[in-house]
């Protein structure tokens, strides 16, 4: 049973790093513009898992380009998955404090909040996110998971969950999929 846990754990860490891919501006598709091919090519490492080259890649991007969100933020999943929490936290700052209106920062924040045990104050960067941008499909998946693995309102989890995979216009998560059906079985029984 444990190592079953570990993989599941594993698919839900590579599921939230790959969705959670930023463009400069805020965007998650290259453009015909040059900065956000070159922010895209940026990226490649990180896409690659090669963590190391991800952050060098990462730094040098948001030095030549100061002004932009995005760097910081993908900085703060490559600093999670490095364990430098306190770098990913300083990342996230540094994304917020740039563009206070990025959800993909305030979902980070919301991940990171939750990994603390600070869970009142991960539901609140969840539904910022949210805020800002309603149809941003990871803070979904997050608030279903805060509220089916810690709050236990597998109710209102199983109304998170399904709107995330909603927006995920017919793209197949897997493993939602099967927390949805398991949540179904849950929520009927109750």
């Amino acid at each position: 049973m444990k190592l079953c846990a570990k993989y599941l754990l594993a698919g839900l860490l590579c599921l939230l790093t790959a969705c959670a891919i930023q463009g400069p501006k805020g965007g998650t598709s290259p453009a015909d513009d040059p900065l956000t091919r070159a922010y895209f090519t940026a990226l490649e490492p990180m896409r690659e898992q090669n963590w190391k080259k991800a952050e060098r890649a990462l730094l040098k991007f948001a030095e030549q380009h100061p002004k932009y969100a995005g760097p910081w933020v993908n900085l703060a999943i490559v600093y999670r998955q490095l364990g430098r929490n306190d770098a990913a936290a300083q990342a996230v700052t540094k994304a917020l404090s740039l563009n206070p209106g990025n959800a993909a920062a305030w979902n980070q924040r919301g991940i990171m909040q939750r990994e603390a045990g600070q869970l009142k104050e991960a539901e609140a960067a969840y539904r910022k996110a949210l805020e800002i941008n309603p149809e941003y499909p990871l803070a979904w998946l997050n608030m279903g998971i805060l509220y089916d693995l810690y709050f236990q309102r597998h109710h209102e989890a199983l109304t998170f969950y399904l709107r995330y995979e909603e927006l995920m216009n017919g793209e197949v998560d897997r493993q939602a999929a099967g927390w949805i059906a398991d949540l179904k079985r849950r929520v009927g029984r109750q």
